[in-house]
């Protein structure tokens, strides 16, 4: 551990996720992910910082695949350079998606996952997994991928001093 950093707990870890979401795998394709990153997308402002109307808990993020957010652009053409395997993803391009059961559901706007071909459920929570994880590695991982970003330059700096108020390093 770091200087500063205390023990995560397993209560701490099960806090991370509050839901009872299951874990679905579905039959889906590069247009699906498009539009429901698309469908993310209005968490952030135009010109950076974020949508107060838009809650947390209804933004994605896509593992898997690069991409990046043009907040110069309107709200339904803001996803960028959607690559999947150092190729632009086809619209067409079939894939396997990991969603929760309230994405798969259609909730909160992500209608594209409707109706898709359930192939795999796990049999235990998400939260459930999540703790599994952390009690096999004893820590939570520490880094992000980089496989997205936030452009252009002066959005993103927007957006992260956003995000920072009221962080220790937001206040140094």
């Amino acid at each position: 551990m770091g200087r500063g950093e205390r023990p995560v707990s397993v209560r701490q870890v099960a806090a991370l996720y509050t839901y009872d979401n299951g874990l679905y795998a579905i039959e889906g394709t590069g247009k699906m992910v498009r539009d429901a990153l698309e469908n993310a997308a209005p968490y952030f402002k135009t010109g950076g910082g974020f949508n107060p109307v838009v809650y947390g808990f209804n933004y994605d993020i896509a593992k898997g695949v690069e991409y990046e957010i043009d907040l110069t652009q309107a709200e339904g053409h803001r996803i960028r350079n959607l690559r999947w395997h150092g190729a632009a993803l086809r619209d067409d391009q079939k894939l396997r998606l990991a969603v929760n059961n309230y994405r798969a559901g259609g909730s909160a706007g992500y209608t594209m996952f409707q109706g898709a071909k359930i192939v795999w459920r796990s049999p235990r929570e998400i939260r459930d997994l999540m703790v599994e994880y952390y009690t096999e590695r004893k820590q939570l991982p520490s880094e992000t991928d980089g496989n997205w970003r936030i452009g252009p330059a002066t959005a993103r700096e927007v957006s992260r001093r956003e995000a920072l108020r009221g962080t220790p390093e937001g206040n140094q």
